[in-house]
């Protein structure tokens, strides 16, 4: 009769240590998928085999692997679709859709079971079955999909390749920006520190309408103060030299 222990999923259900308590506790899965803790797993197996103390069935230390899932249901799922990963006819090995509906109702039948425990001994029979009618299909649709992951890796690999000399191509724009910027900056500090009053209307009239295309420019100056002229209405100094340095969001927007 199969042992039930109520404990959670971050218990060890042989020693009951938890995760709560111990923080580096490593769970195990064994073949019949119970799980304990490594120490347990090694306490219980380092001699040899021995009997799972869940159910006991024979076991290995070296059958064991790590839990992947919280669920055991979906650990043992995952684990057995994979186990079967050779149940792979495709639709253009039938002659039609349905036939081909038939066979994918009829896998996950045989998943069900295994999963479940379901009448084992028949439903791998079924598996035997399959395998030995189908050796030839078998290798076949194996090889046919190590090719397409082939060309799945071929094609994340270029488009990475892709990626990274478009990163790089914007990266040389956008320090080609920046330094024509700074260059700007520098000239129009230049002109402004000698510019005399009415000069200096001038430079910040053609430089009113400049669009500037660089991100983080930070330039600080300063300036004496400039008698405003009446019949020039140009902003106070210190905003304009609160404007040339400036954070730019519109560090896009195109020519």
């Amino acid at each position: 009769m199969t042992k039930t222990t109520n404990v959670n999923n971050d218990t060890c259900p042989v020693c009951l240590t938890d995760k709560y308590l111990n923080q580096s506790l490593k769970l195990l899965v064994s073949p019949c998928f119970h799980k304990m803790c490594e120490t347990c797993v090694d306490r219980l197996f380092r001699s040899g085999p021995g009997p799972c103390p869940i159910c006991k069935t024979t076991l290995r230390k070296s059958n064991f692997t790590t839990q992947k899932f919280d669920d055991l249901y979906v650990e043992k799922e995952v684990q057995i679709r994979k186990k079967l990963s050779f149940i792979n006819k495709r639709q253009e090995d039938f002659g039609s859709l349905r036939e081909y509906n038939d066979y994918l109702e009829e896998t996950e039948e045989i998943i069900f079971n295994m999963i479940n425990n379901v009448d084992i001994q028949e439903t791998n029979e079924r598996i035997e079955r399959f395998r030995n009618e189908n050796k030839e299909l078998i290798e076949r649709n194996k090889q046919k999909q190590l090719q397409e992951e082939r060309l799945i890796q071929q094609k994340i690999q270029r488009e990475k390749l892709e990626k990274q000399a478009r990163k790089e191509a914007f990266l040389e724009i956008e320090n080609k920006q920046l330094n024509e910027k700074q260059q700007s900056d520098l000239e129009l500090i230049t002109k402004i520190q000698s510019s005399s009053s009415k000069d200096l209307k001038t430079v910040l009239k053609e430089n009113k309408y400049k669009k500037q295309k660089v991100d983080k420019v930070e330039i600080k100056i300063e300036l004496e103060e400039i008698e405003e002229d009446d019949d020039f209405d140009f902003e106070p100094v210190d905003t304009v030299l609160n404007r040339i340095s400036f954070v730019n969001t519109n560090q896009y927007s195109s020519r």
